[in-house]
């Protein structure tokens, strides 16, 4: 398609779209259409790339965010561990180690479950 039938086709574009909204039959052409009639991509905006951009940086603080947790859930359980040892070391009751390893099966469950 030659540039003079795309100059031409915007122009009679822009002539019905101009017709259109002199008889009220639209208020007017979706952004969309006014970028394409200019010849640009809807998805060149500079509102779209900031909007991109902003989302990579989201993500990479996402994958922070849950690393450090993993990292925090590491620590706790080697915590638990450690006092589950203490515990046996004092010669606890063994009811005391059972409550032990249903708040250790107990923080798991919170652990692993997606937050609400």
């Amino acid at each position: 398609m030659s540039s003079i039938t795309v100059e031409a086709s915007r122009e009679l574009l822009e002539r019905i779209r101009e017709r259109l909204i002199s008889m009220g039959q639209i208020s007017d052409f979706g952004p969309e259409l006014f970028q394409l009639l200019n010849g640009t991509k809807p998805d060149d905006s500079p509102e779209v790339e900031r909007l991109k951009r902003e989302v990579a940086q989201l993500r990479l603080h996402k994958n922070d965010y849950m690393e450090a947790a993993e990292e925090t859930s590491r620590a706790l359980r080697a915590q638990v561990v450690w006092l589950k040892s203490l515990i046996v070391d004092i010669g606890a009751d063994p009811a005391v180690i059972n409550l032990n390893d249903a708040l250790t099966d107990r923080m798991s469950a919170v652990l692993c479950s997606p937050p609400k």
